[in-house]
């Protein structure tokens, strides 16, 4: 009898325990495909009258579509007018921050140096990271 009520104690502890886990609330998994681009305006400009002082300015509007907030990652290529590959930059958006769900608007201004023959730019996260 004794070992019946031990094998009962342990099946209800085990049922219990199963009964809290599934009663807390599920962490949906974010993924770098829950990242877009929604919108993104550019160019590089001189607005210096002295001598050329060429720079990139602009905005963005990240779209985070995950359940929670997250840190993302972008890399900005500079591309010249044939579309080669000129120079590219990362950097984490929000300064190190998880950025929330939702549109996430930035300045693209002076988001990579100027280099002769750059004519365009494009910009894509690239990694996600959940900071504390």
């Amino acid at each position: 009898m004794r070992k019946t009520l031990h094998w009962r104690w342990i099946i209800a502890a085990v049922l219990a325990l199963v009964a809290i886990l599934m009663s807390l609330p599920g962490r949906a998994e974010c993924s770098l495909s829950d990242i877009t681009v929604k919108y993104m305006r550019a160019k590089f400009i001189d607005e210096c009258k002295q001598s050329p002082c060429v720079h990139l300015k602009g905005a963005a509007v990240l779209t985070n579509n995950c359940a929670e907030p997250v840190g993302v990652q972008v890399t900005i290529t500079a591309y010249d007018q044939s579309g080669a590959r000129v120079a590219g930059q990362d950097w984490w958006l929000a300064n190190h921050k998880n950025i929330p769900p939702g549109d996430y608007r930035y300045s693209m201004d002076y988001a990579i140096d100027y280099e002769p023959g750059m004519a365009t730019v494009d910009l894509k996260p690239t990694r996600i990271k959940r900071w504390p």
